[in-house]
C-alpha cells in the first residue's frame, strides 16, 4: 500500500470485498493477485467462487457501506 491510499473492505458470510477509494493496491486471493489503481474500483470475491473482474463500485453500495463506519446521531458508539 502506498502513502495516501484509502481503502474500505469487509468480510461477509457470502463474500469478501475491498473498495479502493484513492491510491493503488494489490489484493491477493487464492493464488492470484489483483491490481486496483483506479479510484472507486472494487474487488469482489463471492465465497467459494472465483473473484469477479475489478470494476467500478456502485455508488449506492458505497454509501450504504460507509454508514457502517460513520457515527450516527442518536446512536451509541
Amino acid at each position: 500500500m502506498s502513502r495516501g491510499t484509502d481503502v474500505w473492505g469487509k468480510v461477509e458470510d457470502a463474500r469478501d470485498f475491498v473498495v479502493l477509494l484513492e491510491g493503488a493496491i494489490s489484493v491477493d486471493h487464492n493464488d492470484e493477485s489483483f491490481a486496483l489503481d483506479q479510484p472507486l474500483s472494487v474487488f469482489m470475491a463471492p465465497r467459494d467462487m472465483p473473484a469477479e473482474p475489478i470494476g467500478p463500485v456502485n455508488g449506492d453500495d458505497l454509501a450504504a457501506w460507509a454508514q457502517e463506519t460513520e457515527p450516527q446521531a442518536a446512536q451509541g458508539i
